[in-house]
């Protein structure tokens, strides 16, 4: 699942994908989707109650958008996923590191072992869409 897997669910379609598939819990990253629903008039207030409670549960976050944002479509600006980002993702889950620990990693990192990280990480399998 991607980031916009997320989006469609709490703006359009409105169906529960946490409940439906429990890998989606991990792959929810609370952060990126304030981020996109804070751009929009409509939203920002129902982000700002969410970014006042970190402490709560992905799904509980999850489900708190889907039942309390209307149905509409959203654009917001466009912003980079930064190719960093997914890379300290990897260097977290291979190393078991920190946020901090995982940036002071990857600048230590040339590109070809990221690559080997990468593979080692690779779960295999196919991607729906």
């Amino acid at each position: 699942m991607e980031i916009f897997d997320f989006l469609n669910a709490i703006n359009y379609k409105k169906n529960d994908i946490i409940r439906d598939d429990p890998q989606a819990v991990k792959e929810y990253h609370p952060y990126r989707i304030n981020k996109f629903l804070s751009q929009n008039v409509d939203s920002v207030l129902y982000v700002n109650e969410m970014n006042l409670r970190p402490h709560c549960d992905v799904e509980l976050q999850f489900d708190y958008f889907i039942n309390s944002l209307r149905e509409r479509k959203r654009k917001a600006q466009k912003w980079h996923v930064s190719e960093s980002f997914n890379d300290i993702e990897v260097v977290k889950e291979y190393y078991g590191y920190s946020d901090a620990k995982a940036k002071v990693a990857l600048s230590v990192l040339v590109d070809d072992e990221l690559e080997y990280i990468k593979k080692r990480l690779d779960k295999g399998g196919f991607r729906n869409g």
